[in-house]
């Protein structure tokens, strides 16, 4: 896992061995971590809209399998899926009515 997460050095969008990552100082770490993203997050992207998304510290793995060939409206919909499944998680069931 600390392989996949590790930032290749000098890559502008942050990538490593594969795999997305917020590690780093990177502009697509630094995006992502500005939309919610835990720093330790990292994730694959398919062509078409489909996400891993692996996030150690919550102990969560998050996969879409939608289809969605537009960038922007994608992008936007899973920084938001992200950020509001870590917050849901973080209420440890209060959403759900559940204390």
């Amino acid at each position: 896992m600390n392989y996949s997460a590790t930032a290749t050095p000098n890559a502008w969008v942050g990538i490593g061995a594969g795999f997305w990552t917020n590690h780093g100082a990177s502009f697509g770490a630094n995006l992502r971590i500005t939309h919610g993203w835990p720093r330790d997050a990292f994730f694959a992207k398919g062509t078409i809209g489909q996400y891993t998304i692996v996030i150690p510290s919550e102990r969560l793995v998050i996969v879409r399998l939608g289809r969605s060939p537009n960038w922007p409206p994608e992008a936007d919909g899973v920084f938001d899926l992200v950020r509001d499944v870590v917050a849901a998680t973080h209420e440890k069931g209060k959403l759900a009515g559940v204390n």
